[in-house]
């Protein structure tokens, strides 16, 4: 587990909403992985209503969609969306699917 901010200071104390992401295991498909780093930071006693999570824009291939419905499922305060530009250039439609769909890259 890898965290790159400074616990002594980013504290419930000091922020009103902390921000985690889990890049590498949105574009690993590991949702597992990005549960564990959207609760990263219970040890520091910041609670859902005081966290964000920013999520990775990407193609059908990757679970960034089930990442954003799992982040709102935890109650936090926002869920943002990163790279835009990937949405207007892919074409997703707002607002996003509440349907729960599979991909699979074969081949």
């Amino acid at each position: 587990m890898v965290v790159n901010y400074p616990t002594n200071d980013w504290t419930p104390g000091n922020l009103n909403c902390l921000k985690t992401e889990s890049f590498t295991y949105t574009y690993d498909r590991n949702l597992d992985q990005s549960l564990i780093s959207m609760n990263s930071v219970d040890v520091y006693g910041f609670t859902p209503s005081e966290r964000s999570h920013l999520v990775g824009i990407s193609d059908s291939s990757t679970a960034w969609l089930k990442e954003v419905r799992l982040a709102q499922s935890q109650g936090f305060e926002s869920v943002v969306l990163f790279a835009l530009d990937q949405m207007c250039l892919i074409g997703y439609s707002l607002p996003l699917s509440t349907g729960m769909r599979r991909s699979a890259r074969l081949g």
